[in-house]
């Protein structure tokens, strides 16, 4: 099954499990700007930037804004960041992660039908459902802690382009990070 996701069409709807044990259908969520997000707790450019708080800012705006954030761990035993539920408690308490809904796509299925390729991967979906963004959260393609040159959240700039009703300057980024 390939649900490869397309910028301006229907976001392939998805089943996953909430690490609380709840069910969460993508189709639910239709009405509401949704954020995925593809994590690995383990990644470190994933660490680089839940250290800098800028991730946590973006859950904390999207969520108080009405919209929804799910952070997707697709769980694959052959490569980094398996998941093991003592170490992902850890990464949650330690980066106080709290705005978004963590999903377990057990065996990989929700993250190889969209064909993500690493961690971080974000997707931004609009409240009628369409794809507006596919990429990596910014610019800043390194681990070190402060931004390189100019930085651009690319998040940031897909939210505003949807409140304000334009399009999306840069729909699509390359992503950098650990592969999935």
């Amino acid at each position: 099954m390939s649900a490869e996701p397309k910028i301006g069409q229907q976001a392939p709807d998805f089943v996953s499990t909430a690490l609380d044990g709840k069910i969460h259908r993508l189709k639910h969520y239709k009405g509401k700007v949704v954020v995925l997000e593809w994590v690995n707790y383990d990644c470190p450019y994933v660490q680089r930037l839940y250290k800098n708080g800028e991730i946590l800012k973006m859950q904390k705006k999207v969520v108080q804004n009405g919209g929804v954030w799910l952070s997707i761990i697709s769980e694959s035993p052959r490569k980094l960041g398996f998941f093991w539920r003592k170490r992902l408690a850890r990464s949650l308490k330690k980066y106080g992660i709290k705005d978004s809904i963590l999903l377990v796509d057990k065996k990989g299925v929700v993250g190889r039908s969209y064909r993500i390729p690493r961690s971080p991967h974000f997707l931004v979906i609009d409240p009628k459902g369409k794809v507006r963004y596919i990429g990596s959260f910014d610019n800043q393609a390194h681990l070190q802690e402060k931004p390189v040159g100019d930085p651009r959240q690319y998040i940031d700039e897909a939210l505003f382009a949807i409140d304000n009703n334009r399009s999306v300057a840069k729909e699509k980024t390359v992503t950098y990070g650990c592969d999935i």
